[in-house]
């Protein structure tokens, strides 16, 4: 079982979480991720809050679940269009 870290600090709690999974604030806290998985189209860093916070870039795409880093995203294949934030495939063509 995936489980998340908060740190309470005087003014704010700061969400540690595992990457490849967000971890919002408002369920923590949060001792199992498995209902946390970042979606399609977008990856999810050590500490994101929201499952939309990062989406792959305009020019790539996220074909798989649970994306830890920018750079798990698949470039946009030759002669497609990746035009828009979060895409999970590639148009035209």
């Amino acid at each position: 079982i995936l489980s998340a870290t908060f740190l309470a600090t005087n003014s704010s709690l700061i969400v540690l979480g595992i990457s490849g999974y967000y971890c919002s604030i408002m369920d923590a806290p949060i001792t199992d991720y498995t209902s946390y998985d970042c979606p399609l189209g977008y990856f999810c860093i050590n500490g994101t809050e929201y499952s939309t916070q990062h989406g792959c870039p305009k020019g790539s795409y996220g074909t798989q679940i649970n994306l830890e880093e920018e750079s798990d995203c698949t470039p946009c294949d030759a002669g497609k269009y990746c035009g828009s934030v979060g895409m999970q495939t590639t148009t035209g063509g």
